[in-house]
């Protein structure tokens, strides 16, 4: 797999992709319209500083993206959102991949530190996470997308081994 950052045509593949994952994960599928307010909002979070939307592509074809951003409050730390893989890949170490592709453009951007918001339903990428150091401490929050409150789950990059 080439993982790359996302052109902007590619912003729609990213948001589409999230959804077909979402839908075999909670066997809800997606609307047009779900898919058209999901990537006018990821268009506005890539226009952020410092925020970078990567994808994953097999034979010129994307089939995983994720999303991260430094906090303008805290810019060490960078919130991590829109992992997805195509269905029909999981399993594959796709998810892995785009990590730690992910994790190390935001070193590289100084980020010591990551957080993500994580379904509760979600296990599937729960187990991914925590195979990987990442630690949900309690912490929840309720965000305006989400039918539940969200598990927040944080990784100390600063206390890992070098790469």
């Amino acid at each position: 797999m080439v993982v790359r950052d996302a052109k902007a045509a590619e912003v729609v593949v990213a948001a589409s992709l999230w959804l077909r994952a979402d839908a075999a994960q909670t066997g809800i599928a997606p609307s047009d319209a779900d898919t058209a307010e999901l990537a006018a909002g990821l268009s506005a979070a890539v226009a952020k500083p410092g925020a970078r939307l990567l994808v994953g592509l097999v034979d010129d074809r994307v089939v995983a993206t994720v999303y991260g951003v430094p906090l303008r409050a805290r810019p060490t730390t960078a919130q991590v959102a829109m992992l997805a893989v195509e269905p029909t890949m999981w399993g594959s170490g796709l998810g892995t991949q785009m990590l730690a592709a992910l994790t190390g453009v935001l070193e590289e951007q100084g980020c010591t530190a990551l957080r993500m918001n994580v379904d509760p339903a979600n296990e599937r990428a729960r187990a991914l996470y925590e195979r990987h150091g990442w630690q949900h401490r309690g912490e929840t929050e309720k965000t305006d997308d989400a039918a539940v409150p969200e598990l927040i789950y944080r990784i100390d990059l600063s206390a890992m081994a070098p790469r």
